[in-house]
């Protein structure tokens, strides 16, 4: 039973940290693109050949209504374009523009330099600890958790 309270009170506290973190006024710049086109641009750099907003839905997890959100403050943006399709008329599109590549380069750019800041202030000795427990909690995330844990909680 203080297993279990010590995980919850650790996990609320992380949770608190990782908030504080995202409010952080230095990211501020970081934040001109929302979470949302973020993911659109990001696909959209993998796809230069353009994708449907259908695949766009279906990749992000996005409703069709999220997406035309999305996609509406992208275009007024300048950073993704929209065209007929040459094989099927009624098929738009959705294709990143040199400014929005250029906006996640930018982005991609802020978030390294703040990351060395951060990291140059934790050192090497923590730095490498960071790492390593973000690479054990990547590896159980993705190989999931052993289920004598999620069983005990009924999982």
């Amino acid at each position: 039973m203080a297993d279990e309270i010590f995980y919850s009170e650790a996990a609320a506290s992380l949770m608190k940290l990782l908030a504080r973190t995202r409010q952080n006024p230095d990211l501020k710049n970081v934040r001109e693109i929302s979470i949302g086109e973020k993911g659109v641009l990001l696909y959209l750099v993998s796809r230069p050949e353009g994708v449907h907003s259908g695949e766009l839905s279906k990749a992000l997890g996005i409703g069709s209504g999220g997406v035309a959100n999305l996609l509406s403050v992208l275009d007024r943006k300048k950073y993704i374009s929209r065209n007929i399709s040459p094989k099927d008329r009624r098929i738009i599109i959705v294709s990143i523009t040199e400014a929005g590549k250029q906006a996640i380069t930018d982005l991609r750019s802020r978030i390294q330099t703040r990351l060395e800041d951060l990291l140059k202030e934790l050192g090497e000795d923590d730095t490498r600890e960071l790492i390593r427990i973000y690479e054990r909690i990547v590896r159980i995330s993705h190989d999931g958790i052993p289920s004598e844990h999620t069983e005990q909680k009924g999982v």
